[in-house]
C-alpha cells in the first residue's frame, strides 16, 4: 500500500485478489480434503487409471511409455505372447493406448488392497477379450522378425469444431 495525496490508504490491487482466492478456497475446502483423500488412498492402493496419452508433454509420455514397457516385457513373457505382441509395438500409438489399457486393468485387478477375490479371474477375461481384439491394432501386421511403419494419413482441417488440429504420428 502507498500513500495517496489526501493522506488516506489506497488498497493494494492485489489484495482484492488474495481475498477472492481466500474465500474460494474456504468455500471449497470440504471438497479438497475429499480429493486430496481420494488421491492418497489410489496412491497407496496401486490403483491407477490408464494413461491419457493425449494429455502428456513429450518428457511425461516418454516416463510413461518407459514404465508401461517395462509392464508389456513382464506381461509378453508371463502370458507367453511374444508371437502376439511385435517387439515394436511402442512404435504404434494404437498398441500404445492398447497395452496402456490392459496394463491399468492388470493394476486394477492385483495392486489394490480393496478389490474383491475374483478379481483376477476378470482381468483374465479382459486378457481374452484383448487377444481377440489385439489383431485390428496391428494392421501394420508386425511381427518377432518384421516391423512395417503405418503409413501417415493427411486428413483435411475442413468443417472440424473448433478448428481442431490431429496431431503427428510421431507422439503416442
Amino acid at each position: 500500500m502507498r500513500p495517496s495525496n489526501d493522506n488516506s490508504r489506497e488498497t493494494d490491487p492485489g489484495q482484492d485478489w488474495y481475498a477472492h482466492v481466500e474465500e474460494v478456497l474456504a468455500r471449497h475446502s470440504d471438497e479438497l480434503d475429499r480429493l486430496s483423500e481420494t488421491a492418497a488412498k489410489a496412491k497407496d492402493s496401486g490403483s491407477r487409471p490408464a494413461i491419457n496419452w493425449r494429455a502428456l508433454n513429450e518428457p511425461d509420455a516418454a516416463l510413461q511409455l518407459a514404465v508401461l514397457s517395462t509392464w508389456v516385457h513382464w506381461f509378453v513373457g508371463r502370458y507367453t505372447l511374444r508371437s502376439l505382441v511385435p517387439p515394436c509395438w511402442a512404435l504404434h500409438a494404437p498398441m500404445i493406448e492398447e497395452l496402456s489399457a490392459l496394463a491399468a486393468a492388470w493394476r486394477g485387478a492385483y495392486e489394490s488392497p480393496d478389490v474383491a477375490a475374483e478379481a483376477g479371474l476378470g482381468w483374465h477375461e479382459h486378457l481374452e477379450m484383448w487377444r481377440a481384439r489385439w489383431p485390428n491394432w496391428n494392421l501394420d501386421n508386425c511381427n518377432v522378425n518384421v516391423h512395417r511403419a503405418t503409413a501417415d494419413v493427411d486428413w483435411p482441417n475442413v468443417g472440424y469444431p473448433n478448428d481442431h488440429q490431429f496431431p503427428s504420428r510421431g507422439a503416442p
